[in-house]
């Protein structure tokens, strides 16, 4: 996959410039009425708070445009629903850190626009002194629509 590489137990990541096609074939289209989920809460709390890291696990499938979409992807669509039907918006600057190597960097700076194809945890301050990497990101309101502002109390 171009977009990613595994090395060593590393896992290096490099910018997404269109949806792949597992992406485009499990993780999009509307939701019909028996789809949606019967809460958006608790689709939301089995991404930030569900057992044995299936937040990772799901990213890890978006990440890499993975087969396991085919799985995934009933769920991907519920979320990205819930998401979208959520009145927590955030319009604003926030932050994200990440370990990147310097050929992840490199990549990074040289292209222009990109996307993130995972879900993506942010913050508005930058306790990220530990990284090596901060991403800017600036949630504009055509964007905004895409986000959801969660706090600790809501998970």
């Amino acid at each position: 996959m171009k977009n990613m590489s595994i090395s060593d137990q590393v896992v290096n990541f490099y910018p997404v410039h269109k949806k792949g096609p597992n992406y485009l074939k499990y993780c999009t289209g509307w939701l019909s009425d028996e789809e949606k989920p019967r809460s958006m809460r608790d689709c939301i709390w089995q991404y930030t708070s569900g057992p044995n890291w299936y937040c990772t696990e799901v990213n890890m499938a978006l990440a890499s445009d993975s087969p396991k979409l085919k799985s995934y992807g009933p769920y991907i669509r519920q979320l990205k629903y819930s998401i979208g039907m959520s009145q927590m918006k955030f319009l604003g600057v926030v932050f994200r850190g990440a370990d990147m190597s310097p050929s992840e960097i490199q990549a990074y700076e040289t292209k222009n626009i990109f996307f993130i194809p995972s879900f993506t945890s942010t913050s508005k301050s930058m306790p990220f002194k530990d990284k090596n990497t901060l991403f800017h990101i600036d949630i504009t309101p055509e964007w905004s629509k895409f986000c959801m502002e969660i706090r600790p109390e809501h998970t």
